[in-house]
């Protein structure tokens, strides 16, 4: 199953980056129906809380299938890169590759057009979240889930259920 193989290669990949533990936290699969329109891209980070410290929580995009050539890709600003006048960096979307990226960096969908795509298409991507499992991260656990609540507020399930309290640190 490429999904479930590609959530375990990114996570090995960024445990031997990092030197320690990390857990996929959430997954979900972001559609996109017709056009992205430039003044509807947004600029933002994933994991914005200012109680989760960069290099903690990261963001695993990877599409399903193949995207037509005027399909939009990611957009994004490097941490170094502060000044907004500066020109965003653009990754192009390929099947069997994700693009992996730290909650902190500023990116957003890269606008595209409908116009000459088949009818009916949707983009597809699955979306991964990995954070690290040390201790390190555990002091950061209740915003880093209070995030995931907030971001996935339709279907967040915790092993208590849908209503549960509160998990523990992994």
């Amino acid at each position: 199953d490429l999904s479930s193989s590609l959530g375990t290669q990114i996570k090995e990949a960024l445990e031997k980056e990092y030197g320690e533990p990390f857990v996929i936290n959430s997954g979900c699969f972001v559609a996109v129906s017709g056009s992205v329109e430039p003044n509807c891209a947004k600029l933002h980070a994933d994991w914005a809380t200012e109680q989760i410290p960069r290099d903690r929580v990261f963001t695993a995009l990877t599409p399903l299938f193949d995207f037509p050539a005027e399909v939009g890709g990611l957009l994004w600003r490097p941490h170094s890169d502060a000044e907004p006048s500066m020109p965003l960096l653009r990754h192009k979307y390929r099947v069997g590759e994700a693009v992996v990226f730290d909650g902190k960096l500023m990116h957003q969908t890269e606008p595209f057009s409908f116009n000459g795509l088949p009818e009916g298409f949707e983009r597809v991507l699955v979306s991964y979240s990995f954070c690290a499992a040390s201790e390190q991260t555990r002091d950061h656990w209740p915003h880093i889930e209070q995030v995931l609540r907030d971001q996935t507020a339709h279907y967040y399930v915790t092993p208590s259920g849908p209503s549960g309290r509160q998990r523990s640190p992994p």
